[in-house]
């Protein structure tokens, strides 16, 4: 009964395409909005009313927009005083320099099983004959297996736009 009330109060907030607090799937109990979380949610409802206002939208339309989302990630910027999130001030208020910040392709393609390593080549893996017959040669150094090679393989040499990355299967070992 608690974590329904406290559902129902969670939601009287700020209604935002980003969350500003835990919520329970009643799993589990949630922990309490914080200090900085209420700022933020504070934030978002203060910055896109005035936006959504001047712009001639309602707050929902506004929200659901680019311009909604980066108000969002802006807010943070400014509750935590630093740059987490790549925002400028011009994003909240047209939607044209995101568009050019991130062109959209004909596809929105979300990659679910993408695996990292973290510099650690995948072993025997990458004699399986399977992988010989596609055409290319995966090397055996920690670079072709580090952080930035994933990151401009799967974003800037295809068409990708999201990853998730699952685990690769094995042993844990722990430092």
């Amino acid at each position: 009964m608690w974590i329904r009330k406290a559902l129902r109060d969670h939601r009287k907030g700020v209604d935002t395409p980003m969350p500003t607090q835990a919520v329970s799937n009643e799993e589990f109990i949630p922990r309490p909005q914080s200090e900085p979380q209420k700022q933020v949610e504070q934030l978002i409802g203060e910055m896109s009313e005035t936006r959504a206002k001047k712009l001639g939208l309602d707050r929902r339309a506004f929200m659901a927009s680019t311009m909604g989302l980066a108000t969002c990630f802006l807010a943070q910027n400014k509750i935590f005083a630093s740059k987490i999130w790549d925002v400028d001030e011009i994003e909240t208020w047209e939607a044209a320099p995101t568009e050019e910040k991130f062109p959209k392709s004909e596809y929105f393609i979300i990659d679910l099983q993408s695996h990292f390593t973290n510099g650690l080549p995948i072993g025997g893996f990458r004699n399986a004959e399977f992988v010989k017959n596609m055409g290319f040669q995966l090397k055996n150094d920690a670079e072709a297996y580090g952080f930035r090679n994933f990151v401009k393989e799967m974003f800037f040499d295809s068409e990708t736009m999201m990853v998730v990355i699952s685990g690769v299967p094995g042993r844990e070992t722990t430092a």
